[in-house]
């Protein structure tokens, strides 16, 4: 593993849905299926964005800043059609979250 990969962020994305605009920063895609979440974020602070399927003018967004190393997560509410408040996680479900997204699960 490259030295800065320890370094880069995880974000794991919950809830997603096919279809659904999702973005990071600068960057936006249409989901698929399997979609979870991006690995190697570099620390700092980005604009997550997520808009319904076909409705790029409801995109909402949500700030995050994400610590070197970290796991950072974000969910879809499907039912509103809008970013979720999630709970901060605690050490166990960051590392479990983490060594899941490292080991492509």
């Amino acid at each position: 593993m490259a030295a800065h990969a320890r370094h880069d962020a995880l974000l794991v994305a919950t809830n997603t849905k096919q279809g659904v605009e999702f973005g990071i920063d600068a960057h936006t895609w249409t989901l698929g299926p399997d979609f979870e979440g991006l690995h190697s974020i570099p620390p700092g602070l980005h604009l997550v964005t997520f808009a319904p399927a076909g409705n790029a003018a409801g995109r909402e967004g949500v700030w995050i800043r994400v610590a070197p190393g970290g796991v950072s997560r974000v969910a879809w509410d499907p039912a509103l059609e809008a970013v979720a408040a999630t709970d901060p996680l605690d050490a166990a479900a960051a590392a479990h979250l983490e060594n899941q997204a490292r080991a492509g699960r």
